[in-house]
């Protein structure tokens, strides 16, 4: 690992002992949208905003999606539900898909693009969380 001047430190410092520079640490942001995590956050607030939006379009609610993205941000807090919101988050793919599908190509589409989106919802959120306790926070 570098600090920002390209000395070369530890993975596990703060600061540069060559020069003092702060050591921003790579796990600080989302891989899936770039924005910065703060504290102990294993996922960033906004991965769940497409959920929040599409159940608060849906109800045609401001509250139902302000209260759905509030409560996806404190649930993504808790490491033992982490999973279960990756299986979540990988469920909504699958209704997306399913619903896109529907639209296109017919309902037997709708059906097979629904499962393969959820699949690789599912995929995609578990390899990131891994990837999180991988790099730690």
């Amino acid at each position: 690992m570098k600090c920002p001047n390209g000395h070369e430190v530890n993975d596990n410092v703060k600061y540069c002992s060559t020069c003092g520079a702060e050591i921003v640490s790579v796990n600080k942001f989302c891989t899936k949208c770039g924005s910065e995590r703060k504290g102990t956050e294993k996922f960033c607030s906004q991965c769940g905003t497409p959920i929040a939006i599409a159940i608060g379009y849906a109800t045609k609610s401001w509250w139902w999606g302000g209260g759905t993205f509030l409560g996806l941000l404190f649930l993504s807090m808790i490491p033992s539900i982490g999973v279960v919101m990756c299986y979540l988050f990988g469920a909504a793919w699958g209704v997306i898909g399913y619903y896109l599908g529907d639209l296109l190509f017919g309902n037997d589409a709708a059906w097979v693009i629904g499962i393969i989106a959820a699949l690789c919802g599912i995929g995609a959120n578990l390899a990131g969380r891994q990837y999180f306790e991988d790099i730690g926070t």
